[in-house]
This record gives C-alpha cells, structure tokens and sequence, in this order.
C-alpha cells in the first residue's frame, strides 16, 4: 500500500514539476518577445534621432536647462517662474514702447503666418503680389491691435471704455474687407474652411517635417490626403461648426493613412518617436483618454451622490 501512496505522491510531484517549468517556459518567453518588440521600437526611435538636426535632438530637460541657464541655481521653482513671468511683462512693456524692436517682433511674425497659411496659398494659387497683400493686411490688423492694446493699458484711459470694442470691429472689418478684394467671394470661402481646419492642417505640417527629416518627404497632395482624413475622422460641434480636435478617431485615421503613404512613410508615421511629442498623435489620444475617463468619473460620482431630500435620517 505505502509502494503504491509513494509512487502517486512521485508521479504528482513530476506533474507539479512539469506545470510549473511549462508556466516559467512560456514566462520566459512571453518576456523575450516583449523585450524583442521594445528593443524594436528603441532601435527605431534611435534610427530617427539620428536623421535629425543638433538642434531638433534635444531631450526636454536640455532645453529647460536653457531656458533657465541664467537663473541661479539656489533659485526655488516658484521663484523662476516669477522671474520668468516678470521677465516676459518687461519684454511686453519695452516692445510697447520700442518702434526698432516692433520692426524686429515683426518680422518673426511674418515668418511664422506665412509658414501658416503657405498651405493656403498653395491651395487658393495665390500669386506672390496676392500673397503679399494678403500678409501685408494681417500684418496692418495686428500691429493696430497691438497699438489698441498699448493705449488700453498704458494707464490713461479706462479699459473698459467701449471706444475699444469699437475699434477692434472696425480693425477686423477693414482686414475681412481686404483680405475679400484680394482673393473674391470664392478664394475668401477657401480662406473661411481653412481656418476651420487648421488644427488639422497643423498636425500635418509637423507630421509632414517628420517624415522629411526621416528621409522619407510626403507630397503636398499626400498632406492634403492626411488633411482631409483627419476632418472626416474629427466630429464637428453643431453650434460654431468648429472640428472637436480632442474627439479625432486617430484609429481611423492610422488605417485610412496606409491608403496614401507609402511603407517606408507609415512605418514612420505610425512610430512613437514621431507621435509622443506634445501634439502628436500619441499625445492627442492621451489627452482624449484622459478627458473620457474624467468625464466618466465625474458622472459616477454624480450618481453615487443621494438625491436631497432623500438621505437617510
């Protein structure tokens, strides 16, 4: 009898043994394919870090070292974002005050809108004269402004005085004017859809630099293509019409970008290099996560909440 008690405890125990080296077996190699599939995308994100200039392949703790380099290092993080805060009030006072450094503020901006609204023009054919007159109208609306806001602030007026709403409709209507001479009914109708989807219009930009730097540029048809995915994949809020950004469908948007780049662009427009900076698309779809689970969040614990009246005594 104990012959027979002893060799069932030995076959149990190479039974229990079998399970258990099984269990590790597939353990070990679940493990290795994840650390392969990491290792993957590492190599990957590496690759593109190489493809990009010195001064794009900066980590963000490069940068805020930087921005603060001049600040003492004794220095508490409250006390640098006030003296980073005062530093920009001094710079707003001092361009309020100085026509040469305007000059100079001015011409950054003329940069950045036509970089901007360059799509746009592509899009309306604009001609160079047509393209100068339209940056020169914005250019005359936001120096006004700023010359608006200068007086509203400068202490010898009341800022709440209506004269400045007044002045500001007569600003936006005198470019609304100008900008429907330059382009016509049509081209100003253009001008109107653009801006309605310049976020999208915006991620494609910078998705487009992306790719160019990887070595693997998109066409401006292939932009217009990601354009108008990212609208038909965005609702629209029924009141101002605007797209709801933070609602994109950026699934969709992935399968329906397959159709139009090529392997070598996907590859790289679907890395997490190219996506998880702030505005990317991984970054997008955090910030959309993290709303719906606020939202759903908020809603259970409004449920959870007694009715008044009703508690119990």
């Amino acid at each position: 009898m104990k012959t027979i008690i002893h060799a069932v405890l030995i076959v149990f125990g190479i039974i229990v043994v079998l399970i258990a080296a099984t269990r590790t077996w597939r353990s070990l190699e679940t493990t290795q394919a994840n650390k392969a599939k990491i290792g993957k995308i590492l190599a990957q994100n590496e690759m593109l870090k190489g493809q990009l200039p010195p001064s794009q392949n900066q980590t963000a703790a490069t940068k805020r070292a930087a921005n603060t380099s001049n600040m003492p290092a004794s220095m508490t993080v409250v006390e640098r974002i006030k003296k980073s805060d005062l530093d920009a009030k001094l710079l707003e006072e001092r361009l309020k005050k100085d026509p040469l450094l305007q000059k100079k503020e001015f011409a950054v901006w003329r940069t950045f809108f036509e970089r901007e609204y360059g799509p746009f023009f592509r899009l309306a054919g604009l001609s160079p004269a047509e393209r100068e007159k339209f940056t020169a109208a914005r250019q005359a609306q936001s120096e006004t402004q700023d010359d608006i806001n200068a007086l509203k602030t400068s202490g010898q007026y009341d800022p709440k005085d209506p004269v400045w709403r007044t002045l500001e409709k007569e600003t936006q209507d005198a470019t609304t004017s100008a900008e429907r001479e330059i382009l016509g009914d049509e081209g100003f109708a253009q001008l109107e859809e653009y801006n309605r989807e310049y976020s999208a219009w915006e991620y494609a930009g910078d998705t487009a630099a992306g790719l160019d730097l990887a070595g693997t540029p998109m066409t401006f048809e292939q932009t217009k293509k990601l354009v108008d995915t990212i609208v038909a994949a965005t609702p629209v809020d029924p009141k101002s019409n605007d797209l709801l950004s933070s609602k994109t469908d950026w699934d969709a948007v992935e399968n329906e970008a397959q159709n139009f780049l090529t392997p070598e662009q996907f590859k790289v427009f679907s890395s997490p290099f190219l996506n998880s900076a702030k505005g990317g698309r991984l970054s997008r779809q955090l910030d959309t996560a993290l709303d719906k689970a606020i939202k759903a969040e908020t809603a259970k614990s409004t449920l959870s909440e007694p009715t008044p009246g009703t508690e119990t005594q």
